[in-house]
């Protein structure tokens, strides 16, 4: 046997730790390649608002995949929001290129679209197509934009939404957690509510 070859543990060794750096290294490709989606807090902004003036109110995700499903309030011009379409929404594909896309109009239509009905300048009520019964009130406030919503029977500031499907299909939801920040003590408030 050579001297330079060794024994063939050594060799068996030397393989498996090959095998395990290049897995590792193909593991740290893919993660390169693939966008990561957000850590949930309060007051995450999105890095593709349509406008600059424009505010992350909040955001749905969901146990499908990490896209983020951003709501904007929608700004016409300075401290006066578009009396037409007062939130934009839209995608960020965290689960695949970490890009923005609009709504297609069933999702527009069923799932994440709205109605909102103004109520005096820069003061709207809003109705989730997917969750009616939850009111909510959007409005400036000193310039600054808020959703306001009854969170575990609280006035709260919206801030994000979990909604669970039924796998593999994901079309039937089972629940949706809410959260959002209290008027009240200004703490954190969350609420489970189950689909029937």
């Amino acid at each position: 046997m050579f001297p330079f070859i060794g024994s063939s543990t050594t060799w068996r060794f030397a393989a498996r730790k090959g095998l395990f750096i290049f897995f590792i290294a193909c593991i740290a490709a893919h993660q390169t390649t693939l966008a990561q989606a957000p850590t949930p807090f309060p007051g995450m902004q999105s890095p593709f608002k349509l406008k600059q003036l424009n505010t992350t109110l909040f955001y749905i995700q969901r146990n499908k995949n990490a896209n983020t499903v951003f709501y904007d309030a929608n700004f016409k011009s300075f401290h006066q929001l578009d009396l037409h379409e007062p939130i934009d929404v839209y995608y960020i594909h965290y689960a695949s290129d970490g890009m923005r896309s609009e709504l297609s109009i069933l999702e527009r239509n069923v799932a994440y679209g709205y109605h909102s009905e103004p109520i005096a300048p820069n003061h709207f009520r809003i109705q989730l197509k997917a969750f009616p019964d939850r009111i909510l009130e959007l409005k400036l406030e000193e310039g600054q934009p808020c959703l306001y919503t009854l969170i575990a029977n609280q006035k709260a500031v919206l801030t994000h939404i979990y909604v669970f499907a039924r796998p593999p299909l994901y079309t039937s939801v089972v629940y949706v957690d809410i959260w959002g920040i209290s008027l009240m003590n200004g703490k954190e408030l969350y609420e489970r509510v189950y689909k029937h």
